[in-house]
């Protein structure tokens, strides 16, 4: 009988893991996980410092066009109803650093389509909304 071939986990995935289970152990009411998420993947990944650091820029990179997306949208009297416009818009300015990220770290990956990436945006405004008290940051 063959043994199985255990499914392919991506490098990501274990990080992830391993800074999960550490942050449910660090993690109190006292200490919210966004204050300490990078210090503790920087303690425990030096080598990849930054790598974390430039994905800690890519997320705020994501909310600082997807605010400025929000404003320019609200001063031209579209609040709410157009965020497809307002996706391509962050999409438009992330989306080049997100690509640069992925062709310096990963030499000869595949491309991150417009799609995968506006999952990431939508994700981040996801977040965004959901801290913000119930009022939306981003429509």
């Amino acid at each position: 009988m063959a043994t199985p071939t255990p499914a392919h986990v991506s490098w990501l995935s274990k990080v992830g893991h391993v800074i999960t289970n550490v942050l449910r152990v660090i993690v109190t009411d006292a200490a919210p996980v966004e204050k300490i998420a990078v210090p503790v993947a920087k303690a425990l990944l030096p080598g990849f410092i930054p790598e974390i650091d430039f994905a800690d820029g890519i997320f705020s990179n994501i909310v600082k066009e997807a605010v400025a997306a929000e404003a320019l949208a609200t001063s031209a009297g579209q609040a709410t109803g157009s965020g497809p416009q307002k996706l391509a818009q962050v999409l438009a300015q992330s989306g080049p650093v997100l690509d640069a990220w992925v062709a310096a770290n990963f030499p000869g990956a595949k491309a991150v389509s417009d799609i995968e990436k506006a999952d990431l945006i939508n994700a981040v405004v996801a977040i965004l909304n959901k801290i913000s008290g119930g009022a939306p940051v981003v429509s």
